[in-house]
């Protein structure tokens, strides 16, 4: 589930027109109905005229009266979309801020069930030397920085990862079901993918950025996976920056290179 995924409401998938020609044929459908069994038993012809008159009312009352209905959904269920993004994406990357990141974490966490191990990776990607570029060049280059590093980690990471800003420059990538050669891949294809950008035009500075990352496959809250996590990317820091080390946890949290 990558930054950019979400759910496509009913309203989006048919058009207007459509679920009122739906709706429509449903109310002809039940008038006529009601019709017929209103004069079963009268003359063939006073049926047929009873049952084509009911056939019209809905034609002529009902078809307006839903699209205009419908149209008034579609635009409510618009604008709840639009909300429910705003609410749970960061305005520059569209990646999940960090609420939404650690709720959907969390979710996952708390539906493993005691007795089914799966292991999962979560990575903390910061930004190297991020102050110093927003003091030389200012914010405006910085807010592009950061929008180049989201860019570039979307290019390499599967869809069904989970990918949030949880802070200014800092970002979280939770795997589902990885193993440690999948954790330490991706991590690494995000290292090298921004490793090859370049701030911008006239300013000769490449982009870099430090990983840490946890592999667990027990059962932790996500305070204590992404502490041991953010752990590492202090060692990726305190060795030279630009650079990923990785984690294994067990049940006592004790964190192995």
């Amino acid at each position: 589930m990558r930054a950019n995924d979400g759910k496509v409401h009913g309203w989006h998938r048919l058009s207007v027109m459509g679920w009122t020609t739906i709706g429509t044929l449903m109310l002809m459908a039940g008038s006529a109905a009601s019709a017929y069994f209103a004069f079963f038993g009268d003359a063939p012809a006073m049926q047929q005229k009873a049952v084509v008159a009911a056939m019209g009312l809905p034609i002529g009352i009902g078809a307006p009266v839903l699209y205009m209905m419908i149209q008034r959904l579609r635009v409510l269920s618009f604008r709840a979309l639009r909300m429910q993004v705003r609410a749970t994406r960061d305005g520059m990357t569209r990646f999940f801020n960090q609420t939404a990141f650690r709720k959907i974490v969390e979710a996952y966490l708390n539906q493993r069930r005691p007795g089914i191990r799966r292991r999962a990776a979560l990575l903390v990607i910061d930004a190297d030397h991020f102050k110093s570029i927003n003091d030389t060049y200012g914010h405006a280059v910085g807010d592009d920085v950061i929008r180049t590093i989201a860019n570039r980690m979307r290019s390499v990471l599967r869809r069904r990862d989970i990918v949030g800003r949880i802070g200014g420059e800092e970002f979280g990538v939770f795997l589902q079901d990885a193993d440690e050669r999948i954790a330490a891949s991706v991590a690494e294809r995000i290292r090298s993918a921004i490793n090859l950008a370049e701030i911008g035009a006239g300013i000769d500075k490449k982009i870099s950025v430090s990983v840490g990352g946890v592999l667990f496959e027990d059962e932790f809250e996500f305070g204590d996976i992404f502490k041991v996590a953010d752990g590492k990317l202090y060692e990726a820091k305190a060795g030279g920056r630009n650079q990923v080390k990785l984690g294994v946890v067990s049940g006592d949290l004790a964190a192995a290179a």
